[in-house]
């Protein structure tokens, strides 16, 4: 019963998390390729308040400003929304489709099926994830911009790790409130 509620949501709910990420990792190739033509200065000699809040180091090269600019704040905020949509509706979504009855009724608890839906949650955040790192790769491979120093592995576990935290957050919510909105 563990698999098959996770292979249903799972089923229900990739392609979405493939299509953000793929947006994402579009908006990145763009942005990467058009860094690679303008003045750095345009951002090298922003203020250190709003420089740090976008991720850019005072030295940016074109991929430090890529990854910064784009993998760090749109990357971290599309991959949480879509966990927190995920995480909102796992629970909360089912009370609401009236299926929470159908998965209970079945001889599994709450707790196999609270499980799931976190595996869940960190199966998709962990493919969108594994979407972003594959361009992170890539992308500066096509354009031949040179990423040496810039960790691009680490970057994607702690999106990773935020994602799944605001999933998990928002699956709280959503089973304590029984609303999958506030």
């Amino acid at each position: 019963m563990l698999a098959t509620i996770v292979t249903k949501s799972f089923l229900d709910r990739w392609k979405g998390e493939v299509v953000a990420a793929a947006v994402v990792a579009l908006m990145f190739f763009f942005g990467m390729a058009v860094y690679r033509d303008i003045d750095l200065s345009v951002y090298t000699d922003l203020p250190e308040a709003m420089r740090s809040l976008m991720n850019i180091p005072k030295d940016a090269d074109v991929g430090a400003l890529a990854y910064g600019a784009i993998y760090s704040s749109y990357g971290a905020l599309t991959l949480g929304g879509m966990s927190i949509a995920i995480g909102a509706a796992s629970i909360a979504g089912e009370e609401r489709k009236g299926t929470m009855g159908l998965l209970l009724g079945n001889p599994k608890s709450r707790t196999h099926v609270l499980i799931s839906k976190a595996i869940n949650i960190m199966l998709l955040s962990a493919l969108g994830g594994a979407v972003l790192w594959l361009a992170g790769i890539l992308v500066p491979e096509m354009l031949s911009v040179d990423i040496t120093g810039i960790q691009v592995g680490a970057l994607m576990v702690h999106m990773f790790a935020i994602a799944v935290f605001t999933g998990f957050v928002a699956m709280a919510i959503g089973a304590w409130t029984g609303k999958s909105t506030l």
